[in-house]
């Protein structure tokens, strides 16, 4: 249920309380061990996030990965079935605004 302060905004619309903990981002917060990609196949899963990167470091490489996601998906327009198109804008919108929150959390640590 959107919360009416920030009108549903915030991760709290999406998790239960207390989920993301309020620990402050500052230079000494660091990854958790997070595995990622699990296809629920069976069998242990293949990738993870190591613990113990820098948050700085981490945001530097979702930038990135953010900024390949929306080039790839942007080369796809060139290929895709118009009455598609809107799907496919609306995940580059997505990706774009989320670079733009890792890249402006990147500015705030790098204005320190």
């Amino acid at each position: 249920m959107p919360n009416a302060v920030n009108g549903g905004c915030g991760r709290e619309a999406f998790e239960p309380a207390g989920f993301w903990g309020s620990a402050p981002l500052d230079q000494s917060s660091t990854t958790a061990h997070t595995v990622v990609g699990n296809c629920q196949a069976g069998h242990s899963p293949l990738f993870a996030v190591c613990s113990g990167i820098a948050a700085h470091d981490a945001l530097v490489h979702a930038s990135l990965y953010l900024r390949c996601a929306y080039d790839t998906g942007d080369k796809a327009f060139d290929n895709i079935d118009p009455a598609h198109k809107g799907f496919l804008w609306s995940t580059l919108h997505s990706v774009e605004m989320t670079k733009g929150l890792v890249d402006a959390l990147l500015d705030g640590i790098e204005d320190r």
